[in-house]
C-alpha cells in the first residue's frame, strides 16, 4: 500500500529528525498519551507513530506488540498529509484499505482514525486508533 510522498516530503523527514525521537526509549507521558486515547475512545488499540522514510515507528503503543510497521504497511500513509482529523468506520468498506493484511488478516481493524500533529507546520507524529472487529 505505497503512497506517493507529498512534494515537501524531504523537508518533513528533516524536521522530524532533527527531532531526536525516533529509536528512543519509552518515555511516560507518551505512554499516558496513548492509554488516554484507549480509555476515552473505548478502542484496544492506540498507537503514536513518526513515519520515517521506510517505516512508521511507535514512541507508544497499547493493545499491540509491535514498534514499527514498513511504511507501505502503515494505515496512515493514506491518511498523514490530510489537514486534521481522519476517521474510517469500516476499513473493509474503504478501497484504500479493503484489501489491507491489518484489515484482512493480522489485526482484522475495522475502524480507524489518525490525527497529524505538527511542528512548524510538518507533520511529524501520527496518532493512530485502530479497532478491532472484537
Amino acid at each position: 500500500m505505497s503512497h506517493p510522498p507529498a512534494a515537501d516530503e524531504d523537508r518533513r523527514l528533516e524536521r522530524l529528525h532533527e527531532l531526536r525521537i525516533i529509536d528512543t526509549a519509552p518515555e511516560p507521558s507518551f505512554d499516558a498519551a496513548v492509554s488516554l486515547a484507549v480509555r476515552l475512545t473505548d478502542c484496544p488499540l492506540a498507537l503514536l507513530g513518526f513515519m520515517d522514510r521506510d517505516r512508521h515507528w511507535f514512541k507508544a503503543v497499547v493493545g499491540a506488540s509491535t514498534q514499527e510497521v514498513p511504511r507501505d504497511l502503515a494505515l496512515c500513509n493514506q491518511t498523514m498529509h490530510k489537514a486534521g482529523l481522519s476517521v474510517v468506520e469500516d476499513l473493509t468498506s474503504d478501497s484504500r484499505f479493503a484489501r489491507h493484511p491489518f484489515v484482512v488478516d493480522a489485526y482484522r481493524l475495522r475502524f480507524f482514525a489518525s490525527l497529524p500533529l505538527r511542528v512548524e507546520g510538518e507533520v511529524v507524529v501520527e496518532v493512530e486508533e485502530p479497532a478491532t472487529l472484537g
